[in-house]
């Protein structure tokens, strides 16, 4: 997942939709609401146009103090931005394209030994945002690519619930409006393929909690 921050939430969503289209979970937030929706489950924050920030400097060290290492990038868009980039892990300029700003991303976690964005694994399940069918042990899984996000957003949040409204925000196009019975219908969709592959269902719901990707371990839990 990446943290997307910029100053419109316009922009911010918009940026967010194209790492969806690559695959990759995106939360796209204003400034403020970021310091309150970083957190250990962002494996990156991309922070827009830097120079309008009130303070970079201060901003940027509140993000460092929350996301407990997660690797903080600059996308710049003027030669204002670019005198902040030593500030961050990493900079790109915003002609780049997002390919290009994946694989830069992805190129410095590599050389740190970080978990690497756009990576899911757990249990056998392999949902990597590069393959062209996510798998369960080298079994290609008929998923759509809502399907397959969702499956994304469960193993990031793992072993906890994902909690449905969390789900709608960080599983689904950010602008696309979604209400909390269509997750439903596409985890039953989940459940039921997954069954043809393994015989048995993949996700386990609890009322008041939410959803959570059922591993041998969580099995043998509930025994």
């Amino acid at each position: 997942m990446i943290l997307i921050v910029h100053p419109t939430q316009k922009e911010a969503r918009q940026t967010a939709e194209v790492f969806y289209y690559m695959g990759i979970p995106a939360s796209a937030r204003r400034p403020k609401e970021a310091l309150s929706a970083l957190s250990l489950c962002f494996r990156a924050v991309l922070v827009c146009k830097p120079s309008a920030l009130p303070c970079p400097e201060e901003y940027v060290d509140r993000l460092r103090a929350i996301g407990g290492g997660v690797p903080i990038f600059a996308l710049n868009e003027a030669q204002e931005d670019l005198v902040l980039s030593p500030l961050f892990d990493g900079a790109f300029d915003s002609s780049l394209s997002s390919a290009s700003i994946l694989l830069g991303i992805r190129q410095l976690q590599r050389r740190r030994g970080l978990p690497l964005l756009g990576a899911y694994s757990l249990a056998g399940l392999v949902l990597d945002c590069e393959l062209v069918r996510p798998c369960y042990c080298d079994r290609p899984m008929d998923l759509t690519r809502t399907e397959a996000m969702i499956l994304r957003y469960l193993v990031r949040c793992y072993p906890e619930y994902a909690d449905v409204h969390h789900i709608l925000r960080f599983a689904m196009r950010p602008t696309c409006l979604s209400e909390p019975a269509g997750i439903r219908t596409h985890i039953c969709s989940i459940n039921r393929k997954f069954m043809q592959i393994a015989g048995r269902r993949l996700i386990a719901s609890l009322p008041g909690e939410g959803y959570r990707i059922l591993t041998p371990e969580c099995e043998a839990a509930l025994l």
